[in-house]
Order: C-alpha cells, then sequence, then structure tokens
C-alpha cells in the first residue's frame, strides 16, 4: 500500500500561510520523503514548493501577505484537481496524493504555457537508451501501443528514424536528479519538454526515469507505476493535451496508482480536446466529433467516418502504399486517407504469406524508400 505515516500538516482553510523551513535540509528532507520506509517529513516549505512547482501558486522571490492568504486558495485548488474534497486543510488523503510519484509538467498552464498542435501528420522518433530491466523488443512493443492509442483519435502516424538530431521526439531513461525536471519536490518520475512551434527546441523531448521498477502488465504489479500509462501520457503532452484532472484519464498527473486499482485509459474528454486541438470535424456536418475510441460499444468512428472497429487494439501500423492498418487476432482494418475502407478482413486474406495471427508490428523508414511493415505472431 501507498499510505506511509504521515505528519499531518495544518494549513489554515481560508488564510493558509505557509513558512519557511532549513532550506539546506531541504534535499535530504525531499528524498526521505521519496523512500517507502521512511517517515514522512512533509512540512509548510514542502506544500508550497509543490504548489509552485505544478502551477498552484505564483512564484514569487518575495512572499506578501496577499500571496500568503492564497497559498490556502490554492491547496484547495490542488485538492479539487486531484479529485478530493476542496477544504484547503491537509489531510491524510490530500498529503498521500501530494507524495506520490508524477509526471514533471504543470498541472496549471499560464496563457504562454499552453500547448500547440503540430503541423504535419506524420511524427519522426528516436529511442536513445532503453530501460535496463525491460526487454528492447518489449519496450518497443509498449511503445508502438502507445502511439496507438492516439493514432487512432487524430490523423498522425509515428515513423522511428535512427538519428536523434533528425527525430522529432526524442525518447530517454535518465537520471530524474541529473537536472532534467527542474522538480525542487523530486517526485517527478517522467516528464516531456520543448514545443513543435518553438525554433529553440526543433525537437521534443520525453524523458523516464531510469531509477524505477517499471510495470508492463496489464495488472499493475507490486511496482505501482506503469510504463504504458506513462507512455500515453507524455505521447499525448507531446501532440498537445494538458493535465485532466479526471482520475481515470491517461492524462491525469500522478502515475503512481494502488495495485487493485484500474488502468487508466483515453477518455471521452481528452479525445475531444485533441481533436478541437487539431481542428478535427465530422464530414457532413462541420462539428467537432465527440468520440471515445476506448469505450464505443458497437463503433468508433475514425476521421469522422463510423465503421466497425475493434474496442481495443493489438497492432496498428503503416502500409507502403500509405493505408494504415490495425490488428485485432485475426483481423485487420484497412484505412486511407483517414478513412475506413471496408469492414474487416482475414489477415492471410492481406497478407497471404504472412501470419494468421498479429499480435505486434513496426514501421520504419529503410534508406528513405517507402514504409516497410514487420510482422510478428504467436506461435
Amino acid at each position: 500500500m501507498l499510505y506511509l505515516p504521515i505528519l499531518i500538516v495544518f494549513i489554515a482553510s481560508a488564510y493558509g500561510c505557509i513558512s519557511f523551513g532549513d532550506e539546506k535540509l531541504e534535499e535530504k528532507r525531499v528524498l526521505e520523503l521519496r523512500s517507502k520506509n521512511a517517515e514522512s517529513l512533509l512540512n509548510e516549505k514542502f506544500v508550497e514548493t509543490y504548489l509552485k512547482t505544478f502551477g498552484y501558486l505564483r512564484d514569487s522571490p518575495e512572499v506578501s501577505e496577499d500571496e500568503k492568504k492564497t497559498s490556502g486558495a490554492a491547496f484547495k485548488s490542488f485538492q479539487e484537481f486531484m479529485g478530493v474534497q476542496g477544504t484547503g486543510n491537509m489531510d491524510t488523503t490530500s498529503s498521500v496524493l501530494m507524495m506520490r510519484k508524477r509526471c514533471s509538467e504543470k498541472d496549471i498552464l499560464s496563457g504562454s504555457e499552453k500547448k500547440t498542435a503540430w503541423e504535419k501528420s506524420v511524427l519522426t522518433f528516436n529511442i536513445t537508451n532503453f530501460p535496463e530491466a525491460i526487454k528492447e523488443s518489449d519496450f518497443r512493443e509498449l511503445l508502438h501501443q502507445a502511439f496507438a492509442a492516439w493514432e487512432t483519435v487524430i490523423p498522425v502516424d509515428f515513423v522511428e528514424v535512427n538519428d536523434s538530431e533528425k527525430a522529432d521526439i526524442v525518447f530517454s531513461f535518465e537520471d530524474p536528479l541529473n537536472g532534467w525536471t527542474n522538480d525542487p519536490t523530486h517526485l517527478s518520475i517522467a516528464g516531456a519538454s520543448g514545443t513543435p512551434k518553438n525554433p529553440d527546441t526543433p525537437r521534443t523531448r520525453i524523458w523516464i526515469s531510469k531509477d524505477e521498477t517499471w510495470g508492463t502488465n496489464n495488472e499493475l504489479d507490486q511496482t505501482n507505476n506503469d510504463l504504458f500509462n506513462v507512455l500515453v501520457h507524455e505521447i499525448g503532452h507531446v501532440l498537445g493535451l494538458e493535465h485532466s484532472s479526471d482520475p481515470n484519464s491517461s492524462m491525469y498527473p500522478l502515475f503512481e496508482r494502488e495495485t487493485d486499482q484500474q488502468r487508466p485509459e483515453v477518455t471521452n474528454d481528452d479525445v475531444e480536446k485533441l481533436r478541437n486541438l487539431y481542428e478535427i470535424v465530422d464530414i457532413g456536418t462541420g462539428l467537432t466529433s465527440e468520440i471515445d475510441p476506448l469505450q464505443k460499444s458497437s463503433q468508433e468512428i475514425i476521421g469522422g467516418l463510423s465503421s466497425k472497429c475493434p474496442l481495443s487494439l493489438q497492432a496498428v501500423s503503416r502500409a507502403a502504399d500509405g493505408e494504415l492498418l490495425i490488428f485485432r487476432d485475426d483481423k485487420v482494418w484497412r484505412v486511407l486517407n483517414n478513412s475506413v475502407i471496408m469492414d474487416p478482413w482475414e489477415v492471410f486474406e492481406v497478407f497471404p504469406s504472412g501470419p494468421s495471427y498479429v499480435n505486434a508490428s513496426s514501421t520504419k523508414v529503410v534508406d528513405s524508400q517507402p514504409l516497410t511493415t514487420f510482422l510478428t505472431c504467436d506461435l
């Protein structure tokens, strides 16, 4: 369980002032907070740092009386964003939520920090290194499925390249204390940096902590950190999504979850926000679709056209002729120009010499030639 022994700190409901502690001991104390076997030393200085780091409280070198009065309101905003009652008072539930490992992105963004959309439909990516405890092939499959979660929402394709300097998105496993997070709370275990339209950052970087023990199965194991969810989450940031206050959403900022807690998913609200950002509209109506590709009971909408599609996917890949191929079990759906061509085919009908069952695929550029699709099947 994640419920650690906690020294609960009181924050005044209406006029919550947060005092400053000994800054020389701050780094040691914060690192102690990360230890599951240590007694939490959560104090007012840490709470203030957290609220500033993640956008709830304006960061200022001088704290005025008015700003002190707003700290209680900022903590209330944190509670409400995390899905608990906003009292402005520290309680056990709020302190547990505040100590959970999370994304380094802010929960509340200012106008200048708002996300933007990419102006191209094919995004290249490069993996600079891999997690030590996970096979390279297993990580690639997880990443491919994370891409697929968004490829079914907007017309975007992800293609791997060998040169990180030529990639739009760079994935790396890094030491989180090595300047990647700029997070004084040391709670961030993954994040996305850079924006599509910033000339100073022509590529975006998704960094993931190399020190975590990551879970990779559908049911969260004892690690409580689901690598697949982290990948879906950070790719969502790269595409332009902000954090969601819905605990069931893949864009919820907290990664550390209970062992019996259901895996987050791309919710209808996530889909609607992303499609609005990319101005995806229904053909014939001019209205933006409100869809949830993971929850539709009988039909899923792709590119504004209704088609019988699977409720969950096992693989998505790009064929040499530009078709998007969606696999589930022994069926394959063919999508061209963001429109489903027809009802699903048997895999052997599309690939006569290929496997009858597909559970993974990958797409890459070979010598600048058309994309090549590789298939893998269970034996």
